[in-house]
């Protein structure tokens, strides 16, 4: 993947809170499965007793009715997804470049992991700003 290819941009992340309890993950995926919803990346964690899982989807508008037909809890925001190289200190330039714009970084996971480069998601709390950012020159 050369410079040309490296890419930033927007995805949707859903926040979903779900009970601490056997089998709730199963159901979400399954459920998600049978929409034809391919999930992209995720991650849950339990916090105050509730499972929070963040994921985000190859389809949007599917994933956010599946979810209210399901009944759960969630909420939606705009994420970037940025590929940086995967190399010692990359990560640090990219975080410090999002700092020096007074940019909160909330959130973040790896996406994709391949050929020397790494694709993350990442919420922030000014997203407006960071979209202005060059966030595909890593």
């Amino acid at each position: 993947m050369d410079s040309a290819e490296r890419r930033s941009e927007i995805a949707t992340e859903f926040t979903i809170t779900l009970e601490n309890r056997p089998g709730q993950l199963a159901t979400l995926s399954k459920s998600l499965g049978e929409a034809d919803v391919n999930i992209r990346a995720l991650s849950g964690m339990i916090c105050e007793g509730k499972g929070i899982l963040k994921l985000l989807t190859n389809d949007e508008t599917a994933t956010r009715a599946r979810l209210q037909d399901l009944g759960l809890l969630f909420k939606e925001q705009e994420i970037l997804t940025v590929t940086v190289p995967d190399r010692p200190g990359k990560l640090g330039d990219f975080a410090n470049m999002l700092g020096e714009a007074d940019i909160n970084i909330e959130t973040i996971f790896v996406i994709d992991n391949a050929a020397g480069f790494m694709e993350l998601a990442i919420g922030v709390d000014k997203i407006e700003e960071a979209k202005t950012l060059p966030l595909g020159q890593f």
